[in-house]
């Protein structure tokens, strides 16, 4: 099963709407999205706890 994930609105946005496949396939990403890549922390996962997770898993209690 897959779940679809409404990223419209997030950060995500501006490079979901700048960047195509042909530009993932072709290995040739815009500068703007270099830019955001070449950032150490972009590779960070930042884990959210909403009301009723166990912190840092995303299962439920």
């Amino acid at each position: 099963m897959i779940d679809a994930v409404d990223l419209r609105g997030t950060p995500m946005s501006p490079i979901l709407e700048s960047v195509t496949l042909a530009d993932i396939a072709g290995g040739e990403l815009p500068g703007h999205v270099r830019e955001l890549a070449g950032d150490p922390n972009a590779w960070v996962t930042h884990w959210f706890q909403s009301p009723g997770q166990i912190q840092g898993t995303g299962r439920k209690v």
